[in-house]
This record gives C-alpha cells, sequence and structure tokens, in this order.
C-alpha cells in the first residue's frame, strides 16, 4: 500500500520497496526496478500473488501512472506478476481519460465507483467507526445531528470523517 504520491518513478520504487520490506537504499531507478521484478518472480513461484495499491492515485501524473502501468506488463504466459489497484477521488477517473493514458486504460479490467451514502447509511457508518474505535457506550451523536451531518457531507464518507473528528 503506497499512501501518497511522490513526483519521480526513483521515489515511487523506493516507497514499493520498503512497502515490502525490500532493499531500496542507494540503489538506482533501473536496480530497483530489476530486483522488484525478482521479487515479484520469487513470489509468484512461491504461490503467493503480489498487489500494489495506489491510494490518492489522482495526484499521479500521467507520466508516473504510465511507469506504473509498465509494471503491469510483467506477466507469465498464463498470468500476471503484479496486480494493481489505483485508488483515488474522481478526478482520477478525468484524468484516465487523457489520450496518452489509453494504454493504462485498456489494461483496466474492474473499476468500482463509490456512491455516497443516504442517510440511514451515513447514521450506521459512524456507528460502525465507532464501534471498530473500541466505542461501547451509547450514541455519541444524537440522531438529529446525524440527519445534520448527513447533509452537510452529502454521505461523502471523507468528509463524515473529517466533521465528525472535529466534533469529537
Amino acid at each position: 500500500l503506497i499512501n501518497f504520491t511522490t513526483r519521480s518513478f526513483g521515489e515511487m520504487a523506493e516507497w514499493i520497496m520498503m512497502a515490502y520490506g525490500l532493499p531500496y537504499k542507494g540503489k538506482g531507478k533501473v536496480e530497483l526496478y530489476d530486483d522488484f521484478v525478482q521479487f515479484m518472480i520469487r513470489e509468484y513461484a512461491a504461490g503467493r500473488p503480489v498487489v500494489l495499491i495506489v491510494d490518492e492515485a489522482q495526484k499521479l501524473s500521467a507520466e508516473m501512472l504510465e511507469e506504473i502501468r509498465l509494471l503491469s506488463n510483467l506477466e507469465t504466459p498464463t498470468s500476471k506478476l503484479l496486480q494493481i489497484m489505483l485508488v483515488g477521488q474522481p478526478e482520477l477517473e478525468e484524468m484516465l481519460q487523457q489520450r496518452e493514458l489509453r494504454q493504462l486504460r485498456q489494461r483496466i479490467v474492474l473499476r468500482f465507483r463509490l456512491r455516497p451514502f443516504d442517510a440511514d447509511e451515513t447514521e450506521h457508518y459512524v456507528q460502525e467507526r465507532m464501534r471498530l474505535a473500541g466505542y461501547t457506550g451509547k450514541g455519541v451523536f444524537k440522531r438529529g445531528a446525524l440527519r445534520r451531518l448527513h447533509h452537510v457531507t452529502e454521505g461523502i464518507p471523507r468528509l463524515i470523517n473529517v466533521v465528525c473528528d472535529g466534533a469529537l
């Protein structure tokens, strides 16, 4: 899981290597790439799939997305060595429509868009987040507050989190 984006593929390669617990210090882009390929081959041989999740992918440049696409080219005759999941805001979808990203777009097997929560889902979401955080008491937020929360945030989870965090 890469939680934030970088400006160069060398930086991203270092973050990828660090995420997998692989040595990366003092290595150039080509050596990092080769080491990562060897890692994926070993994992494939051991029957362990390698998945790379890039969060906030809408912040990546077209050039960085193309570098990530090149990683997706690595495959055996029957399967890919790397599964890539790009997670981002709606701007990611817009970015992927750029002409220079058509090859990446062609490799996307599955797309999923989260829709905003309705009022009941917002209430359940807040209660579940509180439960997962370890809260065992009665509802912290009154029903009217949760309805107002839904109205203000339009049911967008990220905004719900921000408003609730501020309220708590």
